[in-house]
C-alpha cells in the first residue's frame, strides 16, 4: 500500500514537473511609463522600443539598470555607448548581432578564450591600426 502511495505521488510530481516544463511562467515587466525616472534615463536608447522588447530581455536590462548606479562612470559610459548603439541598428543588423552571439556561445571555451585574448590586443592599439583593420579585415 505505501509503495502504491510513493510510485502516485512521483507520477503525480512528474506530471506537475512536465506540466512546469510545458508551460514555463510568464515574466512580468513594466512598460515604459511604470518605470521609475533612474530607470527610464538609464535605458533612454530604447524608449522608443521599449514596450515591444520581449518581457526577458526587459527584465535582464532592468537588472542592469538596478546594477548601474554602482558602477564606474567608465562601465556606465561603455553601457550606454552600447545601449545607444542596439537602438540605431536595424532589425536585420540586431538579427546578425544574434546570430554572431550564438555562434560565439556554441565555440569551445579555448576558442573563446582565443578570440578575447585577440579582442584584448585589438583594444590595445591606437585608434589609426583599429581603422586600418575595419577598412582591410584580415581573412578569415
Amino acid at each position: 500500500m505505501a509503495h502504491r502511495f510513493v510510485a502516485a505521488l512521483a507520477f503525480c510530481l512528474l506530471l506537475a514537473g512536465a506540466a512546469v516544463a510545458a508551460d514555463p511562467p510568464k515574466v512580468t515587466v513594466p512598460t515604459w511609463s511604470q518605470l521609475d525616472a533612474q530607470q527610464q534615463s538609464i535605458l533612454s536608447p530604447l524608449a522608443a522600443e521599449w514596450d515591444s522588447i520581449e518581457p526577458e530581455r526587459r527584465a535582464r536590462l532592468l537588472a542592469l539598470a538596478k546594477k548601474y548606479p554602482t558602477l564606474d562612470k567608465e562601465k556606465q559610459e561603455r553601457i550606454q555607448n552600447r545601449l545607444r548603439h542596439w537602438a540605431s541598428l536595424s532589425p536585420a543588423e540586431r538579427a546578425k548581432v544574434r546570430e554572431r552571439w550564438k555562434k560565439l556561445q556554441s565555440l569551445p571555451p579555448k576558442e573563446r578564450e582565443e578570440l578575447q585574448r585577440k579582442w584584448l590586443e585589438y583594444e590595445q592599439l591606437p585608434e589609426e591600426h583599429k581603422d586600418q583593420f575595419r577598412s582591410n579585415p584580415p581573412p578569415k
